[in-house]
């Protein structure tokens, strides 16, 4: 059994003593817990009690790698210490998130889901997370994920496979899945992950939460283990999307609300490759959610896409087959272990990821030439 699920086991009994199932403090938004903690109705500590139990009582999803309730009090404490002190405690102040466990924290290892970064403790975090964490959000745990990003569905040969808090025998999607399966679960309200190719709303998407990858370069990668510096972006999960406007507001500075009318929106709707392979309960949800977008004035238009999908998957495959060794052995050499490639490469657990990384180390996954990839990004 891995020592982060023993951390569980052995603080259950404590947490739920004191958490209270179905407690409608788990359906809040952030922004709504934060509104009723100002009002006196709880404390940060209260609240954030609650969703360690309900991480307790959810163990057996495998959303989480590094999880300890002692220091998430502890940073709930320091929560409430601002609220009782005078001037502005911070726009998130209270506000609890959990992050993908490829983005560096103070408080936790970066593992990135694999068992060579296992003590691989960074020492600086990212303009992300120390905007976050100026706002005065608080910190309750990292989450699990597929083994260094590669791949999309969570099934962790090391840390347990994510599993979808709706059906525990289904997965959870990913990479980002243990960030999804957090929000959804109603262990957190808000959850960073990271996004190359899908893996924010990949996940987002089957957990029925929403996933927000933002235009790239809105918020920098800096503090995450990369594999494309070009398309990697860290994103927000939440249940609520005032939650991921105001969480956005943090990390940007920019409040400003973007004033779109819905009637000068045309949206692109290919029915081959969107609706094939569907289930069939899904087909009148989409459909559904359709007609109200065009009753509220956005011009639908059918399209045939396959072409651009073609051309995009093989762009951005090309993109990070020629910067995934750049970027990956950058960051190896600044981990403070100074971790080599075939150290990396040799503690992949899934054989899977071990061989698109390996490949990608050794040249047996062909890399683009420096022009060639200049002629995919012109």
């Amino acid at each position: 059994m891995h020592h982060f699920r023993q951390i569980l086991i052995l603080c259950a009994v404590l947490a739920l003593a004191h958490g209270k199932r179905g407690d409608p403090r788990l359906e809040y938004s952030a922004t709504e817990a934060q509104r009723r903690i100002i009002a006196g109705q709880f404390s940060v500590q209260d609240y954030v009690e609650q969703l360690i139990s309900q991480n307790v009582r959810n163990y057996d999803l495998d959303a989480f790698i590094g999880f300890n309730p002692y220091q998430a009090m502890e940073r709930a404490n320091e929560a409430d210490t601002r609220f009782a002190a005078s001037g502005n405690p911070g726009l998130l102040n209270g506000m609890p998130f959990v992050v993908k466990d490829n983005i560096h924290t103070n408080d936790y290892v970066c593992t990135a889901g694999t068992p060579g970064f296992l003590n691989n403790k960074p020492d600086f975090i990212g303009p992300v997370m120390e905007n976050l964490l100026d706002a005065g959000a608080v910190l309750t745990g990292t989450t699990n994920m597929h083994e260094l990003a590669f791949g999309i569905t969570s099934e962790n040969y090391y840390f347990g496979a994510v599993r979808n808090p709706y059906d525990k025998t289904m997965f959870a999607g990913g990479s980002s899945g243990g960030s999804a399966a957090a929000v959804a679960a109603r262990i957190a309200p808000v959850a960073l992950g990271t996004d190359t190719g899908g893996s924010i709303r990949i996940p987002a998407s089957l957990n029925g939460v929403y996933g927000f990858r933002p235009t790239q370069y809105r918020y920098s990668a800096s503090g995450t283990v990369p594999i494309s510096s070009y398309r990697d972006t860290i994103g927000i999960i939440a249940r609520y999307v005032d939650d991921i406007q105001i969480f956005d507001e943090a990390i940007t500075g920019d409040s400003q609300e973007p004033s779109i009318a819905l009637s000068s929106v045309r949206l692109a709707i290919d029915r081959d490759e969107f609706f094939t392979g569907l289930d069939e309960e899904i087909v009148p949800v989409i459909n559904n959610a359709l007609r109200a977008l065009e009753r509220a004035g956005v011009e639908l238009v059918n399209v045939d896409a396959s072409a651009v999908f073609d051309n995009y998957l093989n762009c951005a495959n090309q993109i990070v087959f020629y910067e995934f060794n750049l970027n990956m052995t950058t960051y190896l050499d600044n981990t403070p272990n100074e971790y080599s490639s075939d150290y990396l490469v040799n503690n992949i657990a899934s054989p899977g990821v071990a061989g698109v990384v390996g490949g990608l180390f050794s040249g047996a996954i062909p890399r683009p030439t420096e022009t060639e990839y200049l002629e995919i990004l012109a």
